[in-house]
C-alpha cells in the first residue's frame, strides 16, 4: 500500500493532544515516546496543509503489524495537537487515545517519563526473568527484587523493595505509594487459553511470602473483592479512591512474559495434584497453579510435621480396624483416579458415643484442619450444597458427620449424587445449559442411624444402589471400648478418645502432601502396586457366589486397603506392614454380616417385603382356598375386605400355600421392585410353587374358578 497523502491527515489534526505544550511544563516528544515503545518511524516529512506540522510515517501500524507500506502514520500539527490512522478499515476509529490506551493503559495511567530517566532507574532494578523468578517461586525461594519486564518501560508505576509507587509526570508532585511490595510474577490461562488471570506475590507483615492466583475478571468491577483478598493476605494498601484505582491500573498493566496454566479444582493435573495453596509433583511443561474465580474457603491447610503426626496420631490407630480404615481412607482418595475407580462412601454407624466422630476427625487430619471440627464437614446441607463441597474435594477424601442431620428425604439421592461423581444439570440465567460440577472422591461418614433407617423415617426407601455407595459398618469393633479394640495404655476410652482429638486438632495436613510427593514421584509403580493389592484382595477375601453389589463393595475395601499399606511403606502412618489390609478385611466381613447375605441387597429388600406382606395380612385378606358349606351343604362365603388371595391349609391345620392374586402380587407385595425378579428368586430359593415355563400355577378356587395365582410357600415365614 502507498504513503498516505497529506489530506487524508487533515480529520487527525483534529483530536485534541493531552500532551501539547503547557507553560511550566516540558514539551511532548512524539518520537521520543514512539522509540521508547519500539514503533520504527519510517520517515518524517512536513505537513504542508499545516505549517509548522509533521507527519511520521511508520513501518508498520501500531495495532496490526500486517499493515504495512506505509498505511499508518503519526500527525503532529502546528498547535501541538497529535493524531493517528492507519488506511486499513480494520483500523477505522483508532486514533492517538487508542495508541495510547495500548501502550500504557486507561488515562489515569498514561504518564510519560523520558526514556533517559526510565533507563536510569530500570538499570538498578535489572535481576532475573519473570520465568526463572516463577521457578525460585516453586522452589520456595526469598521473593527479592521484581525484574523491571513486569510493568512496560513507560509505565508511571515502580515497585521496589518497600513499595509499589505511581510517579507522577508533574515534577512537582511527590511519588505516590499505593501498596506495599506487590509482584506480578505470571499471567496465568486455562487450557483452551480462558479465564486469565495474574500469579502475585507478595509479604505480609510477619515477612511471610504470599502467592496468589488471581483472576482478571476481578477486576471489572470496583475491585473491592480482590483488594479484600489481598488485605487478608497481609498486604498493606494505600487508603483513599486514588490509590484503590492506581493499584488496579497496575494490574491490568503489568507486563511479564512468564507463563503459568490455571486449573478451577483441586486434583489431578496430567502428572501434578494441584491443592489451593501448593502444587504437588513436577509438570511435564509449564507450572499449574490453583485459581478459583471466587475465593475458596478450604481446611487443606498444615500444622506441624509428618514426624508428629506419626508419632501423635498415627501410631495411637494402630491395632484398631475403625480408625486404620478412617486413616486409610484419607489416603485411598488421591488414587481412585489412578486405578480409575468409582466414588463411593464408609459409614460408621452406633450409639451415641462410641467414638464415631473422634474417627472421622482422626482420618480427616491426614488431609488438613483447622476447622471446629479438624477438616470434617458436616451432613447439615442441601443436596446442592453438597455438590459444591464435594467439588472442593474432587481426588480427595470428604468427611462428613451426623448423618441423621441431612433431609431424609434427600438422604439416598445424595448418596447417588456424592457417588456417581456429578451434579445436576442446571439451566444458566440465558437457558443454556450451565456447566456440571464433578469430582472423584470417597468420603467417610458417621451416624446413629444408618442411610437405609434415615430414609425409612420420611417414607422413603433406598435401594441396593444406594447403599452399595455408601457401605455400611457398626462403629462397635466388638471389644467392650466402643469404636476402639486397644487404648494405647489411657484410663478409659473417653479419655483415650479425647486424647485423639487433640492431637488430630494440633498436627494435620502434612501426611497428604508427603503421601501425594511419594505418589507423584513414582506414578507407574503406583499404580502397579495398587492393582496387585486389589486384585490380591478380591481374589483371597470375595466369598465364592457373592453378587456384583457385594464385589463392588470388596473393591473399595481392597482400594482403601493398598492406599493405607503405601502410606505405611512410604514411612508416614507408624504401623506395621499388613495393618491397614487386615483392618480393611475385618471392616469387610462386618459389612457383609450387617448386610445378611453375600447376595443382591435389592432382591433380599423385596424378598423380606413379601414376608412382610403376608406376615401382616395373612390372617385378614388371605381366603381359605376350600369352600366351607353349611349343614344344607350350601357353600359359606367369607367376608374378606380388601382380598388379597387365598390359603391353603394342610392336614395339620397349619397354612402351607398363600394364593396371592396376580394384580395384588405386582403392585402390591412386590411394590417397587420387578414382580418377575422378585418371583425367580422365591422359586430359586424354593419358597414358590409354579407350573414351568410360568412362575404361577392354576387350581380352582372358591368363587373365581380357575385362575393364575402366584403360590407362595408358608416356608417364607420361617427363614
Amino acid at each position: 500500500m502507498s504513503a498516505i497523502p497529506d489530506e487524508v491527515w487533515r480529520a487527525a489534526s483534529t483530536h485534541p493532544a493531552p500532551e501539547g505544550p503547557v507553560a511550566g511544563k516540558p514539551a511532548f516528544d512524539v518520537l521520543e515516546y514512539l522509540a521508547a515503545h519500539g514503533v520504527e518511524v519510517k520517515r518524517t516529512k512536513r505537513w504542508a496543509s499545516h505549517p509548522g506540522g509533521s507527519i511520521h510515517e511508520l513501518a508498520h501500524c501500531i495495532f496490526d503489524p500486517d499493515h504495512t507500506g506505509g498505511s499508518a502514520a503519526v500527525t503532529v500539527n502546528s498547535t501541538g495537537a497529535i493524531g493517528y490512522r492507519c488506511q486499513h478499515s480494520g483500523c477505522q476509529g483508532r486514533d492517538w487515545q487508542a495508541v495510547r490506551e495500548h501502550f500504557d493503559g486507561p488515562r489515569e495511567a498514561r504518564k510519560y517519563r523520558s526514556v533517559a530517566a526510565t533507563a536510569k532507574q530500570t538499570a538498578t532494578q535489572a535481576e532475573a526473568p519473570e520465568q526463572e523468578r516463577l521457578e525460585a517461586s516453586k522452589q520456595g525461594g526469598a521473593m527479592g527484587r521484581p525484574a523491571p519486564r513486569c510493568e512496560p518501560e513507560a509505565s508511571p508505576f515502580r515497585l521496589t523493595d518497600s513499595a509499589v509507587v505511581y510517579i507522577d509526570p508533574d515534577p512537582d508532585r511527590e511519588p505516590l505509594t499505593i501498596c506495599g511490595p506487590l509482584e506480578v510474577v505470571a499471567k496465568t490461562r486455562n487450557g483452551g487459553g480462558e479465564e486469565w488471570g495474574a500469579l502475585l506475590r507478595w509479604r505480609d507483615g510477619d515477612g511471610a511470602e504470599k502467592t496468589w492466583a488471581m483472576p482478571m475478571s476481578l477486576l471489572a468491577g470496583d475491585g473491592s473483592e480482590y483488594r479484600a483478598r489481598l488485605l487478608a493476605g497481609g498486604l498493606l494498601i494505600a487508603p483513599g479512591t486514588k490509590a484503590r484505582n492506581l493499584l488496579t491500573t497496575y494490574l491490568q498493566t503489568a507486563r511479564t512474559d512468564a507463563r503459568a496454566r490455571c486449573v478451577s479444582r483441586v486434583g489431578w493435573q496430567g502428572d501434578v495434584f494441584v491443592l489451593p495453596d501448593a502444587t504437588v509433583g513436577t509438570p511435564k511443561e509449564e507450572t499449574v497453579l490453583f485459581q478459583a474465580p471466587f475465593e475458596t474457603d478450604h481446611y487443606l491447610k498444615v500444622a506441624g510435621t509428618v514426624e508428629e503426626w506419626r508419632d501423635n496420631v498415627g501410631r495411637l490407630c494402630s491395632e484398631n480396624s475403625r480408625l486404620i480404615l478412617a486413616v486409610s481412607c484419607a489416603f485411598a482418595g488421591p488414587v481412585l483416579h489412578l486405578v480409575r475407580a468409582e466414588s463411593g462412601g464408609i459409614h460408621f454407624h452406633g450409639a451415641t458415643s462410641t467414638g464415631k466422630s473422634t474417627a472421622l476427625i482422626v482420618g480427616g487430619s491426614v488431609c488438613g484442619g483447622g476447622g471446629s471440627n479438624g477438616f470434617v464437614q458436616s451432613w447439615r446441607a442441601t443436596a446442592n450444597g453438597l455438590e459444591a463441597v464435594a467439588e472442593l474435594h474432587n481426588d480427595l477424601t470428604m468427611f462428613l458427620d451426623e448423618l441423621a442431620q441431612v433431609d431424609p428425604r434427600e438422604a439416598a439421592e445424595v448418596a447417588y449424587l456424592l457417588g456417581n461423581g456429578a451434579g445436576k444439570l442446571r439451566m444458566s440465567r440465558n437457558t443454556g445449559a450451565r456447566k456440571k460440577l464433578s469430582w472423584s472422591l470417597l468420603f467417610v461418614s458417621a451416624g446413629e442411624v444408618t442411610l437405609a433407617d434415615h430414609a425409612q423415617t420420611a417414607g422413603k426407601r433406598t435401594r441396593g444402589g444406594a447403599e452399595v455407595r455408601l457401605l455400611n459398618i457398626d462403629a462397635d469393633a466388638g471389644a467392650g471400648l466402643g469404636l476402639f479394640q486397644d487404648i494405647h495404655g489411657a484410663a478409659s476410652p473417653d479419655l483415650f478418645a479425647r486424647q485423639l482429638k487433640e492431637s488430630a486438632t494440633r498436627y494435620y495436613g502434612a501426611p497428604l502432601r508427603a503421601y501425594l510427593k511419594s505418589v507423584t514421584g513414582r506414578r507407574a509403580a503406583v499404580e502397579s502396586a495398587l492393582r496387585g493389592s486389589q486384585a490380591d484382595f478380591l481374589k483371597n477375601r470375595v466369598p465364592v457366589g457373592a453378587s456384583g453389589e457385594v464385589l463392588r463393595a470388596a473393591q473399595r475395601f481392597a482400594l482403601i486397603a493398598a492406599a493405607g499399606e503405601l502410606a505405611t511403606c512410604a514411612g508416614i502412618t507408624g504401623w506395621e506392614p499388613g495393618e491397614a489390609t487386615d483392618a480393611a478385611t475385618r471392616c469387610f466381613r462386618s459389612w457383609i454380616e450387617g448386610r445378611g447375605t453375600t447376595g443382591a441387597g435389592d432382591i433380599e429388600v423385596a424378598i423380606d417385603q413379601v414376608r412382610q406382606f403376608i406376615g401382616a395380612h395373612g390372617a385378614s385378606r388371605f381366603q381359605s382356598a376350600k369352600a366351607r358349606r353349611d349343614n344344607q351343604g350350601d357353600i359359606i362365603h367369607e367376608r374378606i375386605i380388601e382380598r388379597a388371595g387365598f390359603r391353603v391349609d394342610g392336614e395339620d391345620g397349619e397354612v402351607s400355600e398363600y394364593l396371592i392374586l396376580p394384580e395384588v402380587f405386582r403392585h402390591k407385595v412386590c411394590e417397587g421392585f420387578d414382580y418377575r425378579a422378585v418371583a425367580r428368586a422365591l422359586l430359586q430359593r424354593g419358597h414358590l410353587d409354579c407350573e414351568p415355563p410360568h412362575l404361577t400355577k392354576k387350581p380352582r378356587l372358591p368363587e373365581l374358578g380357575a385362575v393364575r395365582v402366584y403360590a407362595v410357600k408358608s416356608s417364607i415365614l420361617g427363614e
